[in-house]
């Protein structure tokens, strides 16, 4: 038997490795499964009732993995309800007139999300927030990975930092500037009234429609973006640098004069953009 024929039979130390790395991911599974995941995971529910919001003027909020949501209530206090958060990871009060709910250093995204997929409960951490009709001087949104539901927020300013998954924002009124880090998965924003407007792009697709009245600066990621201004295509001056991808841009009725000039200016990534105009 030649040399060349010895070497063409030998398994790659990758392809070994790989294995090695497969049987251990089935037996810590096994063991994982029969011994009990919830006895290893603590886990705990807390909430915030009838908050009083008139010595509140931000909102500062740091959430790991979690289904999140903010809604609208029907009275002038702020509530709080936080279930199956891993027990520890969150600090929250009321401190300079913010209300801050942030994780503590070193806490894992990914463990809550392993104990899940392992276990025969339903252990999904559920983060819901219940804002009065108030308009706070800022609102800082750090998100970790899950699903995310924002409704009918009032701010002068808005950071929002999205992480990983499908986050869908409705009703978001901003007057004064708003900053959107999006991470990856699915991003939609709809029926917006924001002023001066800056997107920095992820991964994923972004949807956006709404009035932007006084600037948008986007710098597309990687995926497909979709901006729907409500207005006039006339009161805007539009920027355009094409990236790696198809800019489509339909202006709608331009038989009126516009009287604004409202800077656009777009960065495109990897992917198709398109920038629509539609009438009020």
């Amino acid at each position: 038997m030649n040399e060349e024929n010895v070497r063409s039979r030998r398994i790659p130390v990758s392809l070994i490795v790989m294995l090695i790395g497969v049987v251990i991911l089935i037996i810590g599974i096994i063991v994982w499964k029969v011994g009990g995941v919830d006895k290893y995971i603590k886990i705990e529910n807390f909430s915030v009732t009838n908050q009083p919001v008139d010595e509140i003027d931000t909102i500062e909020l740091d959430i790991g993995d979690a289904e999140f949501k903010i809604v609208r209530g029907t009275t002038d206090r702020l509530s709080l309800v936080a279930e199956n958060v891993p027990e520890g990871e969150y600090d929250h009060g009321i401190r300079d007139g913010k209300f801050v709910l942030k994780r503590k250093p070193g806490f894992s995204l990914l463990l809550p999300q392993v104990t899940r997929w392992f276990s025969e409960s339903d252990l999904t951490p559920k983060i819901t927030l219940t804002l009065p009709d108030k308009e706070f001087k800022r609102v800082d949104l750090d998100l970790g990975t899950g699903t995310t539901v924002i409704e009918d927020i009032r701010a002068v300013d808005l950071d929002l930092d999205l992480g990983a998954g499908q986050a869908v924002v409705r009703n978001l009124k901003v007057s004064g500037d708003t900053d959107l880090d999006l991470g990856v998965g699915e991003a939609r924003f709809e029926n917006c009234d924001v002023n001066r407007l800056d997107i920095d792009g992820g991964v994923g697709r972004f949807t956006f429609t709404g009035t932007i009245t006084g600037s948008l600066d986007a710098d597309c990621g990687v995926g497909e973006s979709d901006i729907t201004i409500i207005g006039n295509a006339n009161d805007y001056d539009i920027d355009v640098d094409n990236g790696l991808g198809d800019v489509d841009i339909e202006k709608g009725d331009t038989s009126v004069g516009g009287t604004k000039h409202i800077p656009v200016k777009i960065d495109g990534g990897v992917g198709a953009i398109k920038l629509k105009f539609v009438k009020q």
